[in-house]
């Protein structure tokens, strides 16, 4: 089980940082993209659950403790003792460019 957790922590810290790199034509800023259409916050109209909405500051509070759980920042970019402990310190570079382009340096 350790070695499943350890491995699957790594490829999503891998695959995020991949995202967050983007490509020739769009980049992936968390600040904006990481958060749902303003329909994903509207009461339900049907079934069970009618009426119901999410709590977008819930929501917020949950995908902290998510990131904090992969040893990401609160902008979900993984962190550099998070990829050196996981073996991908090769990708600390990275997460310094994307960091510089949103600013967040």
């Amino acid at each position: 089980e350790k070695w499943f957790r350890e491995h699957a922590r790594r490829i999503v810290s891998l695959q995020r940082v991949l995202l967050l790199l983007g490509g020739p034509d769009l980049y992936w800023d968390p600040r904006i993209h990481d958060d749902n259409p303003p329909r994903f916050y509207e009461p339900l109209p049907s079934g069970p659950f009618k009426g119901k909405a999410v709590d977008r500051t819930e929501l917020e509070k949950q995908k902290k403790e998510y990131f904090d759980y992969l040893g990401w920042n609160q902008y979900g970019i993984p962190r550099d003792e998070t990829l050196r402990e996981l073996g991908i310190g090769e990708l600390i570079e990275a997460t310094r460019r994307i960091r510089n382009r949103l600013k967040l340096e």
